[in-house]
């Protein structure tokens, strides 16, 4: 039971952080939502996300199995997924958004 109050709290966390960034703040600015989604990332992964989206998917989830335990490491993947899909959806270069929404789409 405790096991799933911390994974529920933690995903709770991130997606109303996710909330904040984008119903709160400036949200119309890309380098805001930049600079939130690497706090976001550096906080729930220990990375930023420049790590998460230059990285090859087999690094990413190599990384992720050293830092999770086995109760969060799912909900570790659900976190890079919609940081991976935010990222792109905030990119004006197309081919960074097509390269991020294909790896995006390997974590979900």
């Amino acid at each position: 039971m405790i096991e799933k109050d911390y994974i529920l709290k933690m995903l709770n966390q991130f997606f109303k952080a996710l909330d904040e960034v984008f119903n709160g703040g400036n949200k119309n600015s890309k380098e805001y939502v930049e600079l939130s989604l690497d706090r976001l990332s550096y906080e729930y992964l220990g990375k930023n996300i420049d790590f998460i989206v230059s990285s090859n998917s087999d690094s990413v989830i190599n990384y992720l199995s050293t830092i999770s335990e086995e109760r969060d490491y799912w909900d570790r993947v659900e976190i890079v997924a919609n940081l991976l899909l935010l990222f792109a959806n905030n990119q004006e270069d197309i081919l960074l958004q097509r390269k991020t929404l294909k790896q995006s789409l390997l974590f979900f």
